[in-house]
C-alpha cells in the first residue's frame, strides 16, 4: 500500500509541477515581442467581395524570402532559399506603434503576435474602394 501512495504523490508532483507552455498563446505587441527572423506562410487579398490567395501570385523565389526585424530598428528582406533574378534582398527601417508596424512607409495592424507567428492586416484605398491584405509571418 505505501508503494501505492508513494507512486500516486509522485505521479501528482510531476503532473502538477510540469506546467505546459502554448506557443500560440498571444503575446504583447511590443517591439521585443517582434524582433527575429519571419517568412510568410499565408496571404490574402480582398477587393470588392473577392478574396484571393497572394501566395497562389507569389513566385517560388518569393514564398522562402525572410524578413528580419532586429532591434536597432533596421529591417532586412532576405532573398532567402530559390535566388530570385535579380536578387529581391533590400534593407530598410521598421517602426511599431501601438499594435501598427510601419516597413518602407507602407503600415499594416498586427492582429496577432503569438512566439511562432504575427499576423497583420493592410488596407488600402483603391479606385473602386478598399482592399484588404491580409499576412501571416511564421517565425523561422
Amino acid at each position: 500500500m505505501k508503494k501505492l501512495l508513494f507512486a500516486a504523490a509522485i505521479a501528482a508532483i510531476a503532473l502538477t509541477s510540469c506546467k505546459k507552455t502554448n506557443s500560440d498563446e498571444a503575446k504583447a505587441i511590443t517591439k521585443e515581442n517582434i524582433i527575429g527572423s519571419f517568412k510568410v506562410t499565408a496571404m490574402t487579398y480582398t477587393a470588392n467581395g473577392v478574396t484571393i490567395d497572394g501566395m497562389a501570385n507569389m513566385t517560388a523565389c518569393e514564398k522562402d524570402d525572410i524578413h528580419i526585424f532586429k532591434a536597432t530598428d533596421a529591417y532586412e528582406y532576405t532573398d532567402a532559399g530559390t535566388k530570385c533574378d535579380p536578387d529581391g534582398g533590400y534593407t530598410s527601417t521598421w517602426t511599431l506603434s501601438a499594435d501598427v508596424i510601419t516597413i518602407d512607409g507602407e503600415s499594416g495592424k498586427i492582429t496577432l503576435l503569438t512566439a511562432t507567428r504575427m499576423e497583420t492586416t493592410s488596407t488600402y484605398e483603391t479606385g473602386n474602394g478598399s482592399a484588404t491584405i491580409k499576412t501571416t509571418l511564421t517565425r523561422q
